[in-house]
């Protein structure tokens, strides 16, 4: 594990406790999301809290101006610990290691979906069902219109994969047919 992937999930682990205690897991992540959208958004402000150039208290006084009344109090205190130790710059892999975490600790699962076409708010319940019931675990999907999918499904999550698409099923149905050799099997070359 990098030196950096350690440092983000001791980090999260900490989160974790603290968000635990307050019994408030889901709405830290969101918050944490939401840091890391409002740091991010802008390259030049970005650039600006993680430049070890610029002294932690010009960082901290933005943050205490955007963040005190916006964020819990846990949160607002995190961005503060990160930019007086300057580790802005691992934020977004803290964020990352504290969604894995609290996945890890509420059972459940991130699926990806590609389809070709949109998918109704309607077929995600069900498709989400589905894969609630295949996976024994909650599923959260993150669907995706591919247009290059002649049609039906890839849906992925970690080295799984399901692939019903159009495309998969003629390549199956190609290579099925060369190896079964039908009536006459003497006048057939593959």
């Amino acid at each position: 594990m990098a030196r950096v992937e350690k440092i983000a999930t001791l980090y999260a682990a900490a989160l974790i406790e603290l968000a635990r205690e307050g019994k408030f897991l889901e709405e830290m992540e969101t918050e944490l999301k939401q840091s890391v959208d409002i740091f991010i958004k802008e390259e030049t402000v970005w650039k600006f809290f993680i430049s070890p150039i610029i002294r932690a208290d010009v960082k901290l006084k933005i943050i205490s101006t955007v963040f005190k009344k916006e964020m819990r109090d846990v949160v607002y205190n995190f961005l503060g610990v990160l930019a007086a130790r300057g580790r802005m710059k691992e934020l977004p892999d803290i964020v990352k290691a504290y969604s894995e975490l609290l996945d890890e600790e509420l059972g459940r699962m991130h699926v990806s979906v590609e389809s070709a076409s949109p998918i109704s708010e309607e077929q995600a319940r069900e498709l989400r069902e589905v894969l609630t019931k295949y996976f024994k675990v909650d599923t959260i999907l993150d669907i995706k219109e591919n247009p290059e999918l002649l049609g039906g499904l890839i849906i992925h999550s970690g080295d799984m994969m399901i692939d019903t698409s159009i495309e998969n099923q003629l390549s199956r149905m190609k290579k099925i047919l060369l190896e079964r050799k039908i009536l006459g099997e003497e006048f057939y070359e593959n």
